[in-house]
Parts: C-alpha cells; sequence; structure tokens
C-alpha cells in the first residue's frame, strides 16, 4: 500500500512517497519460526544418500521462499541430496502448503490518547 507524505523543504512542498511493508517483523519473525519448526520435524524416511528433487509447485504464497529453503536445508541435515532436475532424481518430494500467513487481532483496554 503506498501512502504519501507532504512535508515543507526550503520553503518548497514537496511530496515523499512513503511505504509500508507488506509483513511486520513480528509477522516475518513468525512466519519464519513456524516454518523452521514444520521443517524440522520432517521425517521422510528416504536413505541417506538418496538424490531426490523438490517439487515447490503447490507451495505458493507471498513467503514461500523462507518456508521452502528451510525445508530444502533440513532435506539436507537428513543426508539427502539434491538435484535441480527432476531427470536427475531418484525421488521427487512434492511440497505444499494449507496456509502460510498470520491472523491480526488487537486489543484497547483503556483509551487512545
Amino acid at each position: 500500500m503506498r501512502h504519501f507524505a507532504l512535508c515543507c523543504l526550503f520553503g518548497r512542498l514537496h511530496y515523499l512517497p512513503v511505504y509500508r511493508a507488506v509483513r511486520t517483523a513480528s509477522e516475518q519473525l513468525l512466519l519464519s519460526a513456524a516454518a523452521d519448526r514444520a521443517a524440522a520435524q520432517l521425517s521422510l524416511g528416504i536413505p541417506k544418500g538418496t538424490r531426490i528433487f523438490v517439487d515447490t509447485r503447490y507451495f505458493q504464497g507471498y513467503d514461500d521462499g523462507y518456508a521452502i529453503a528451510a525445508i530444502r536445508t533440513q532435506m539436507l541435515k537428513n543426508g539427502l541430496m539434491l538435484v535441480d532436475d527432476r531427470l536427475q532424481a531418484e525421488a521427487v518430494v512434492q511440497v505444499s502448503s494449507g496456509a502460510l500467513s498470520t491472523d491480526q487481532k488487537s486489543l484497547l483496554i483503556g483509551y487512545r490518547n
């Protein structure tokens, strides 16, 4: 979302663009921590050293890059070998997500100044 701020600089009016991040820092930390926890629980039962291709077609969202990287990192920690070409793989792992987002709720007790 783009907002414009009006300011006075050296006696002339200027418009300065002000940008709001799509995700707040707190939201980004929540999502990355959730992705790390979910990836750490992966248990595929694929023997170490197996060449795998990670199919991410069905894993789409604004924050998908970090989550996919966390999954790939966990697979490497489990001793799997990642390949970029599906034809070179001994196994294909398809990842998907039902939800990759946060909820927003605010509560005010008292009064605003």
